[in-house]
């Protein structure tokens, strides 16, 4: 990529480096003293991506410790004093097992308690589980049931196809982020063509001046869109 690229991934690493605690896991912000798991989950994501473009910039060593912070994560989510309940605790492990998966850790563990949860999860995390299960033969069924539900809350026209936050569900995630993963899991479930360009063609709509206007909504969507 063109050298202005080069220079902000290097510059966005280099502060992420300076976040990662001794445990291997991400601070929120400068000055924490304990890892944040849902902010490790997501560092993973982004780090794993930025490795497949900058090779050279990601150290693996810092990925390696990020690796064993989210198994650990993984293994036992009610360790934090925040997380005591099943729905957060199921939550953690997702993110923990998705973000592996972009590190190179594939796995399936967890996945009936993770499962279990579905109903109680917000309309996003629903989305996601939905994706990451159909990656293994052995969940298509459940994935399938999980996209079955998406799609009554999914508004078809002859160009677009948006999808509406529940109610109760709004205040959780933006409708870029939904969109954006509601793209991700059609693509990823290999559906037909024109139904994924109308959900790309909605994802562009949701732009302001070209811009999703966060730096979160643009990440989400540009992941999507890659």
């Amino acid at each position: 990529l063109p050298t202005p690229y080069f220079s902000q991934a290097s510059k966005a690493i280099e502060k992420l480096q300076k976040l990662q605690i001794a445990d291997g896991g991400f601070a929120a912000f400068p000055g924490q003293e304990k890892s944040d798991p849902w902010v490790s989950s997501y560092t993973g994501e982004s780090l794993a991506k930025a490795s497949q473009v900058f090779p050279n910039l990601v150290d693996s060593a810092m990925l390696s410790r990020l690796k064993a912070y989210l198994q650990k994560v993984l293994a036992n989510p009610g360790e934090y004093d925040f997380c005591k309940q099943q729905l957060c605790k199921r939550q953690l492990q997702l993110n923990a097992l998705i973000s592996l998966a972009q590190i190179g850790e594939k796995r399936n563990t967890f996945l009936a308690d993770i499962y279990e949860q579905r109903n109680n999860f917000d309309f996003v995390t629903q989305i996601k589980l939905a994706r990451y299960l159909s990656q293994f033969p052995e969940w298509q069924k459940e994935s399938q049931q999980l996209v079955n539900k998406l799609q009554e809350n999914i508004y078809e026209t002859g160009r677009t196809a948006v999808v509406s936050l529940p109610g109760n569900w709004g205040w959780m995630s933006s409708s870029t982020a939904t969109q954006a993963e509601a793209l991700r899991l059609f693509i990823a479930k290999q559906s037909k063509p024109e139904v994924i360009d109308k959900l790309f063609q909605s994802l562009l709509a949701l732009r302001r001046d070209g811009t999703w206007q966060t730096n979160y909504n643009n990440a989400q969507a540009l992941t999507a869109l890659v």
